[in-house]
Parts: C-alpha cells; structure tokens; sequence
C-alpha cells in the first residue's frame, strides 16, 4: 500500500487534533498514520538533502513493533503537550521531535539491525526532549516560587544583616515600581550589566549604597542559581522515572513482547534519553560531553544518542533554513563557472581597450547599462569578479563592474524597505546553529579517529557537512544581497577578504583553531562564549555585516573543502571542555 507523505501543515493540525480528540477511534487513527508517515519521510522543502522513504522497512515490522512505535509517539505527543510552539516556526512542539525520528528512519541499516533497535531508536528520537521540555515548564513554575523565598533565606542563614535584607528590599521594590526586575539570568552577560545600568540611571541612590546593593543582587542571583540546580536535577529524575513508568504500563498492553524486551525497550530508551537531556546548567561542550564521553565499544545508549543527536542537529538547521527565506531581484551566488569567467574575461578586455576616460565621461550610462548586463549574463554569480586580478578589478571594466554589484545590492535592499520582503534575517542566529553541527562533527571525528565509523553515522556525517554547508552559503548569499551596499562593506571590500581568505586557507587556518581569531574567518573564537552559555555575545561578536560574511565565509570552506573532501577529517581544538587554539594564521 502506497502511502502519502504528511505536508507539515497537515502534520501540525494533525497534532492539533489528536489533543482534540483524545482516547477516541479518532486520535488511534491519528497514531497510526504519524507512525507510518515516520519512515516515509519529510514533504520536500523540509530538508535540504530529499529524504528516502523507508516504509517497506515498516512494513516488514511485526504487529508488536509498530504499537511499540505508537506507544512512543502517544507518550511524546503527551509529553510535548505544555511545551511552547517551536519558536522558528510557531508550529506545534512534537512537529520537531517528528522529523528527528523521520531523519532517524531514512539513516538507519536495516540490514544490520533487528527490529528491537529501530523500535527502541525510533522512540528515541521522539522522545529526545521530552524530559527536557517538562522540565523547562515545571522549572519556570518553581522559579517564581524560590525566588521570593531567597532574601528570607539569606537573613535567616546570617548571609545577609538586617540592612543588608532591608537595602535589598527597598531597592528591589523601587525597580519593579520603574518596570526594573533583577536579571537572574547570569548568562547573558551583556543584559545583566545593562539590568545594573538602567537600575543606576532611573533609580539613582548614592554610589557606595547603588555598589553595595548590586553585591547583594550577586548573591542573591547566585543563590537562586544554585539552588535551580539542585532543583532541576531533581525534576530531571523525577521526569526520567515518570517517562520509563509509562513506557513500561504501554508496553505491558502490547501482546507479543516478551519480559526481556519489554526490559531492553525501558532500558536503553532511559538511558539514551538521559544522555540527551541537557541540564540548564551545562553549555553545549559539556552536552556534548554527556553524549560523546564514552568508548566507541562501550554501551549501545551512548551509540544511539550520537545518531539522535546528529539528527537533531539536522532537524534544527532545516528550521532555520526554511525560516530564512529571501525573495530578491538580484540574488546574488558565489559558484565557480569557467563559463562565466570567460564573459567577464571577455567584457574587461573589450571595454579597456575601446573606453578611454574621456569616452567615459561622455557615455557613462551606456557603460553602466554594459556592465550592468555583463551582471545579469553571469547571473549575478560574484566569484568571477572576486577572481580578478588586482590590474583586472582596478581598470576601467572592473570599476564598472564593481559599481553594478553595488547598484544590484542597493535596488535588493531597497525592495526589502518597501515590503516586498518582510522576513527577517537571522545570519548570526544560523552561524551559531552551523558552529553547533561542527562541535559535534569535531567530537564524532575524535571518537572514531581510530575506529571504523557505523554505516548509520556516516551517513548522519554527510548530511551534516552538506547542510551546515548550505546554510552558511545561504548566509553568505543573502549578506552579499541585501547588505553590500552599506558603508564598510562593499563589492572592494568583499574582494579584500575573498583574496585573505585565500591566503589562510594556504597556510592551514581551516585544520585547526586559531588564536584570538585576528582574521575573522576563525567562527569558533567569536562563538566560544556563545556555546559556554553568554546569549548576548553574538552581538558584540558580529556587528557587521563584514564581521559575519567573514564567518559565513570560513564555515561553508570548512564543510565544503574538508569535510566533504576527507571522510576522516575533523576539526582538532574542539573538544568536551570547550576550543584548544593552536596558534595565530598571518594573513
């Protein structure tokens, strides 16, 4: 029986529906066909690499296995009930865990594995955020809670005096009167010191009493922080024990499973769901750590959250990829095109041999109506003007040229004012995303340097490395579109590091991490912060648009010319503990 890949539009009402239409005929049917549609894969535009289907490898599951794979999507479409819609699309929360476990389905070997392990991956990746996302909820709740309690506390346990309490009080009453509630979240760094700021400004108060306060708030903030992790692990806990109840009260309706089963199905499903619930504590080194940090012989629950966890990746570069879409008159691509190169040859020899500047000054129209044409034959493809040489780009032809990329790069931005274009751009939000994928394509690398790498993972790499390719491109693309006009970046400027990216491309600064990043190219420096947990870094670290192509530019060269060219290549100096520079690249 043939069956129909579910739109994601369907899929988001059919989730709708089944919270609707809950313990009916209905809501089964709706179990079913999600089940199903796991191993038939994504509608096109999802992903960025098309999908296998899989079905037959569902079809030739037992009856035992498929109510295995339902019970795992009931138990996630409950679980991912309270969780806010996916802020990259505003879709339903399980339409994510969804397309992990479809991405999981189109990876797998069903030939070297038995159908306990698709069941028990399959639940997996539906699962993957579960404990997470309940967590998150129940957190938020009990962080009102405890943060009222803290001052109390801190007087009651002598860390705080009577006018310590009392200053804290007053302070802290005249801020919320001013709409100036204490930032408790430290790790945005840039917020919390704006937080001290906008306090001192508008609320006044002499400076030895302003100093003494914001120390109190420290400790407060500390206290609270401490005491969220003592709380969170314990919700942690409670929501694994809580998950594998349910999965063993599901899995004793399921005729057909024996007691060993029905024990490996709880099991490894636990314990692969613990290694991939992240702590809100943990920065994503350390994530990583809690997935990677095991023998490549060791347990099969560390080996199925490494496959989990790639897919993930996936599915949250695919969001962003859909999410930032761009519909210019003069999208600009950076392809290389001996065609192409030839027609620009052929226009700078023609124009510097038959143009003179006093020609030039006479009919400067036509001979930017000539290069704006010469644009368009090429199809707006930048690199073979990026290739010129420096005589080439400096000469009459050359100058034209570059003043037509930059004529095409305002016309773009200026569709966008007049609302032919209202996404918004998110360059530095995809740039982080694309420097996760790469932390765990360095820590997969690490981990089979010496071993031969599963079928399964190879092929969660090389879809990685295609789409962490493809968004930092997209980046690149839409930088040059929209914003090469503006001042200090411009079609000279890009030139300027296209030819340095060469330059530390040449001397190997793609094989390593570099020292405080002095050419730009070196993404993981400028994103550190960011992956230790610092939200508002990203800002300081790329405030513009030269800062960002340069970025975009050294990651697409990463995926595109070693990764994809080496199949045992990864990136040495990343690693669970955070980036081990290796020195600086002269450019």
């Amino acid at each position: 029986m043939k069956r129909e890949v579910i739109p994601e539009r369907e899929l988001d009402q059919l989730i709708r529906d089944f919270y609707e239409n809950q313990n009916t005929e209905y809501s089964e049917e709706i179990l079913v066909r999600l089940a199903e549609s796991l191993f038939i894969g994504p509608e096109d535009g999802v992903v960025l690499t098309p999908v296998q289907s899989t079905s037959q490898n569902y079809d030739k599951l037992d009856r035992k296995w498929k109510e295995t794979i339902r019970l795992g999507q009931e138990i996630a479409l409950e679980s991912y009930r309270v969780a806010k819609p996916r802020k990259l699309l505003g879709r339903n929360y399980h339409v994510h865990p969804h397309l992990v476990a479809q991405l999981v389905a189109s990876v797998l070997d069903y030939s070297t594995l038995n159908s306990l392990e698709v069941s028990i991956l399959m639940q997996t990746a539906l699962l993957h955020d579960a404990v997470e996302e309940t967590v998150a909820t129940e957190l938020k709740n009990q962080k009102r809670i405890i943060a009222t309690e803290i001052p109390e506390s801190l007087l009651n346990s002598g860390v705080f005096t009577d006018g310590d309490y009392d200053l804290f009080k007053e302070f802290s009453e005249k801020g919320k009167k001013e709409g100036i509630h204490i930032v408790t979240d430290r790790s945005n760094e840039l917020r919390y010191q704006s937080y001290k700021s906008g306090f001192s400004s508008r609320i006044g108060g002499g400076e030895l009493e302003l100093q003494r306060y914001f120390g109190l708030v420290d400790t407060y903030v500390d206290r609270l922080q401490q005491e969220m992790e003592e709380v969170e692990s314990n919700l942690i806990t409670e929501g694994l024990d809580r998950l594998g109840e349910n999965l063993e009260r599901g899995l004793l309706d399921i005729q057909g499973l024996s007691r060993m089963e029905r024990r490996m199905l709880q099991e490894v499903i636990i314990d692969t769901v613990a290694n991939l619930t992240r702590f809100g504590s943990q920065n994503y080194y350390e994530a990583m750590k809690s997935i990677f940090d095991r023998g490549v012989d060791s347990n099969i629950a560390g080996y199925f959250a490494e496959i989990v966890k790639g897919c993930d990746n996936l599915a949250n570069l695919y969001d962003l990829d859909r999410r930032e879409k761009s519909y210019l008159p003069n999208m600009f691509t950076f392809e290389f095109s001996d065609e192409q190169a030839g027609l620009v040859d052929a226009f700078i020899d023609q124009v510097n041999q038959e143009w003179n500047p006093e020609r030039i000054r006479a009919e400067r129209d036509k001979l930017n109506t000539l290069a704006d044409h010469v644009l368009m034959e090429v199809e707006y493809n930048l690199t073979p003007l990026l290739n010129l040489t420096n005589q080439s780009a400096n000469s009459i032809a050359g100058k034209a040229l570059e003043s037509a990329v930059n004529r095409a790069a305002k016309k773009n931005r200026e569709s966008v004012y007049e609302g032919e274009n209202e996404e918004v751009m998110l360059p530095i939000e995809r740039l982080y995303k694309v420097a996760k994928g790469h932390i765990y394509l360095a820590n997969l690398g690490k981990l089979y340097e010496n071993k031969k790498m599963p079928s399964v993972l190879k092929k969660v790499r090389e879809l990685l490395v295609e789409a962490t390719q493809q968004i930092a491109y997209g980046v690149m693309v839409e930088e040059a579109s929209l914003r090469l006009h503006k001042s200090g970046f411009n079609f000279r400027s890009l030139r300027s590091i296209w030819k340095d990216f060469s330059s530390y491309v040449s001397e190997g600064g793609l094989d390593k991490i570099t020292e405080t990043g002095e050419s730009g190219y070196d993404v993981f420096q400028k994103m550190d912060l960011r992956v230790r947990g610092n939200k508002g870094s990203l800002e300081t670290s790329f405030n513009s648009p030269l800062e960002i192509m340069k970025a975009a530019l050294g990651l697409n060269a990463m995926s595109r010319l070693r990764y994809k060219t080496n199949s045992n290549f990864y990136l040495p100096g990343i690693g669970q503990k955070g980036i081990m520079p290796e020195g600086v690249i002269k450019i």
